[in-house]
């Protein structure tokens, strides 16, 4: 089918639609020739690579071009997975990857890489159903808070405690977006940094750095060209900020930036005041509404430090990699720092006081962090995590994981939070940040995860894991490997809050051919 094509063809008069590549099927026999018998009609998908081969080939002044002609190349990238409709015969398999397999640096594999779907192909056109203006089709509107007083400054709040923002909770146009126009507009004002990894159409978080640089200040921007799928938009950031009079960076030759920061610095008296934003989530109005994501804005010192001197690393002012005390990142100190973590906490089973790690990412699948939970929980460490997607920790093994709980979220909202908890017998310690437990966060990028300090901020993130680990809906992960949906007594409500112990808390479609 042509890209740019509805999936679905509305039919005059009603509300009803029918799939496009069943009105093309009703048409085909038409098209055939004389002489010629249609046997079959049978519907594939192929899915190409969407890597980019770039470390290799860019490095400095090459790498935008080298993104560019990569960019004209991926339509022609080589398939690695073909989905066919339930029915299709061998033989029909058989010539749809013999055809791919023609192709340069193809390496399709028949019983690995081709799946049989019952259902519909390419769920993602059920998104233009979502459009029609029907009530019973969408959630009701959610309406946004402002956690901060709208009479004062944002720097000033933040100067007097750490804030936490938690999305889509909080209105990210005036918590985010507003300390950055706030920053732009203020002569005080003589530096803002910020990584940029996707953000929005028509992003007022650009327009704000932009607006900052016109007025003179410090403006650096480090935009990740290889943000997959985003490149050309981070393009044409890229050009707009430059234009403006920003100092740009992009592009680390092995290393793609995810970290999700941002620095002010401002001046006060005699000296410099920082302000250090770091996040789960994109500094992105869309995904804010859409993803529950959170960040801490903060003026303690040595975490906005650490963000400046994070930030001159990507600007290559530094030669080497620092050390990082508060501030986790990879691939510095990340990995190294959670193991001590979840060691710290066996230590603290063996001896009798107790062991307790939460956590909720995105994915868990790291072999070195999964090894370290299963020693924990053999050590009775009690962990109980919320992985939306991709784990490779299995749970309820006898003698080996039993004190260990998974469970996902699906729901309204795409669940991008990464919180981390660590009891320490009494002593709890909290970090969130843009890392999940997966290799490619803790080696392959640049992440930052930064630690919670504040006891009443401490005791909101408890309740945010709380929440999801009880909720009634949530999907558990079992010994065999399967999820399965929780049920409760019909009425029952979910909990709003659960705590830990007071002790550990004081510090289907018709496929497409019919047989």
């Amino acid at each position: 089918m042509p890209d740019g094509c509805p999936r679905f063809v509305p039919l005059p008069g009603t509300l009803r639609f029918a799939w496009l590549e069943d009105v093309v099927a009703a048409e085909i026999p038409t098209l055939v020739g004389e002489g010629l018998r249609l046997r079959g009609m049978y519907l594939f998908r192929v899915a190409r690579s969407a890597e980019l081969e770039l470390a290799e080939r860019a490095t400095g002044d090459t790498f935008v071009q080298a993104l560019q002609t990569e960019l004209l190349e991926r339509p022609f990238q080589p398939a690695v997975r073909v989905d066919v409709a339930a029915g299709t015969p061998e033989e029909g398999i058989d010539v749809i990857v013999t055809q791919l397999r023609r192709e340069r640096r193809c390496v399709l594999d028949r019983f690995r890489d081709v799946f049989v779907l019952t259902g519909a192909l390419d769920l993602r056109a059920l998104r233009d159903l979502a459009t029609l203006p029907q009530p019973a089709l969408r959630y009701p509107s959610a309406r946004m808070a402002c956690p901060f007083d709208p009479t004062r400054p944002i720097r000033e709040q933040v100067t007097e405690r750490d804030r936490l923002v938690v999305f889509p909770r909080d209105s990210f146009e005036q918590t985010i977006e507003r300390w950055l126009w706030e920053a732009a507009r203020d002569p005080a004002v003589e530096r803002v940094a910020l990584t940029i990894y996707r953000t929005s159409q028509a992003s007022r978080v650009i327009r704000a750095l932009a607006e900052a640089a016109r007025r003179g200040i410090r403006v650096e921007a480090f935009v990740e060209l290889k943000a997959r799928f985003d490149e050309r938009r981070n393009l044409e950031w890229l050009e707009r900020l430059a234009a403006a009079g920003a100092t740009v960076a992009y592009g680390l030759p092995h290393l793609k930036v995810h970290a999700k920061v941002g620095l002010v610095e401002r001046r006060e008296g005699d000296g410099l005041q920082r302000f250090a934003y770091v996040g789960t989530g994109n500094l992105n109005w869309a995904t804010a509404s859409a993803y529950t994501d959170l960040g801490l804005l903060t003026a303690h010192p040595g975490i906005a430090d650490e963000v400046a001197c994070l930030f001159d690393v990507l600007f290559r002012r530094r030669a080497g990699l620092p050390s990082f005390h508060h501030l986790l990142v990879a691939p510095v100190n990340l990995r190294q720092r959670f193991l001590k973590l979840i060691d710290r906490e066996i230590r603290h089973a063996r001896a009798g006081r107790g062991g307790r790690i939460w956590a909720k990412m995105n994915g868990l699948a790291d072999t070195g962090m999964v090894a370290a939970l299963y020693e924990a929980a053999a050590a009775r460490v009690e962990i109980r995590l919320v992985v939306r997607s991709l784990c490779t920790l299995r749970p309820g093994l006898p003698g080996r994981s039993e004190r260990v709980r998974v469970v996902s979220v699906l729901g309204r909202y795409l669940e991008h939070m990464r919180i981390f908890y660590f009891a320490n017998a009494g002593r709890p310690e909290f970090y969130l940040g843009s890392a999940d437990w997966r290799t490619r966060n803790l080696t392959r990028r640049i992440e930052a995860v930064t630690p919670v300090y504040d006891p009443h901020l401490q005791d909101e993130l408890i309740q945010l894991l709380a929440q999801d680990l009880e909720r009634s809906d949530a999907w558990e992960l079992h010994a065999d490997g399967v999820y399965r949906r929780r049920r409760r007594p019909a009425g029952e409500l979910v909990p709003t809050l659960v705590r830990p112990e007071r002790d550990l808390r004081r510090a289907p479609r018709v496929p497409f051919h019919r047989q």
